[in-house]
Parts: C-alpha cells; sequence; structure tokens
C-alpha cells in the first residue's frame, strides 16, 4: 500500500489589525452616517408636526375671525409700521358686541365688550370705547398678520382680506401662509 502522509498546518489564517482597524472604521463612518440621516429626518418631523398645530390654531382663529367680520361694520383698521394692518376693530350685529382682533408678541388675542342698549349709534360707540380687555385666542406662533379692506359702496359690498404668516418655531425657520377674504353683509352701512 502506498504510503500517505498526511501534513498538518501551523499555519492559522485571520483578519492583522490593520484590517480589524480599516473595517472598524468603516462601520463607524456608516453608523455616523445612518445616525445624521436618522436625525435629520426627525427633525423635520419634528418641524413639519409643530407647522401642522400652529396652523390649525391659525386656522381657527381667521374662522372664527371671518364669521365675526360677516355680520359686521369696521370701525376702525390700525395700520402699523409696514402698512399692513395687525389690529380690527368692529361691532358685530349677530351679537351685538364691539370687537377687536390684534397679534401681539405672536398669539392673536381678541376682545369683546357688549353695546349698550340706549345708545342709538353703536358704530360710534364702539370707536370711543377702550380700553378692551384682552383674552389670547391662539397659541401660534403667528409672525405676521395682515387685514386689507375694500370699502363697501352702494350696491357693492366690502371685503376683508386676512393673512397670516404661521411659524414653526421663534426663528421662523418654517413658515406657511394662510389667507382668507370676506365678504361684509353689511349693506346698509359704509366703512371707514
Amino acid at each position: 500500500m502506498p504510503n500517505i502522509k498526511y501534513h498538518k498546518s501551523n499555519s492559522k489564517s485571520g483578519f492583522s489589525l490593520i484590517e480589524v482597524m480599516v473595517a472598524t472604521f468603516i462601520f463607524a463612518l456608516i453608523m455616523v452616517a445612518v445616525a445624521m440621516t436618522f436625525s435629520s429626518l426627525f427633525g423635520g418631523y419634528k418641524g413639519a408636526k409643530t407647522i401642522q398645530k400652529n396652523l390649525e390654531n391659525a386656522q381657527y382663529a381667521m374662522n372664527l375671525m371671518a364669521k365675526s367680520l360677516r355680520t359686521s361694520s369696521l370701525v376702525g383698521i390700525d395700520m402699523g409700521i409696514d402698512q399692513k394692518a395687525s389690529e380690527i376693530k368692529f361691532y358685530n350685529y349677530s351679537e351685538g358686541k364691539c370687537m377687536f382682533y390684534e397679534l401681539e408678541d405672536k398669539i392673536i388675542n381678541v376682545a369683546f365688550l357688549p353695546a349698550p342698549d340706549e345708545e342709538p349709534d353703536k358704530r360710534t360707540w364702539c370707536s370711543a370705547v377702550g380700553p378692551y380687555e384682552l383674552l389670547p385666542l391662539t397659541a401660534a406662533n403667528i409672525n405676521k398678520l395682515s387685514i386689507n379692506n375694500t370699502k363697501s359702496k352702494e350696491g357693492v359690498v366690502g371685503k376683508v382680506t386676512i393673512s397670516m404668516e404661521v411659524c414653526s418655531d421663534s426663528a421662523c425657520k418654517n413658515s406657511a401662509r394662510i389667507q382668507s377674504t370676506v365678504s361684509l353683509r353689511d349693506y346698509s352701512e359704509t366703512m371707514p
């Protein structure tokens, strides 16, 4: 029979220290990239959720303002430094109240005061009354409130356009604009 010798090898195969360090470095780079991507996506999601919540609050305020303005006569619109109004005062016939909306410290405030029954000209009384007790209407981060109006003429109803810029945070990195136009159902009255 032939003589077969088995040869045992003493050499062990494995990774060198340099190969292990290179693999660890590449793995660390991949993990950092994944973590940064996840952090960026989570930050974007959080910002979108915050601006959505602020938009819902601002939409509620805008709908309430529009509902109040439909059956009202404007008493005054206060023009700011940039010639855009951020305050509006009006007499609401359906509720029998003087109402006032303003933007202060990125929050829309509302105030109302019932008109006296004996006063013949409620619009005149409403413009003379003050100061109002302001109540916060929104918790939204509203950066700008613009109110523009078109005066009523004989046979033509006046309009009020309300525009808001809503931010996701105090730095206003992400913002969205909403706008609504209201026709005043005030056929017999003219706006100032």
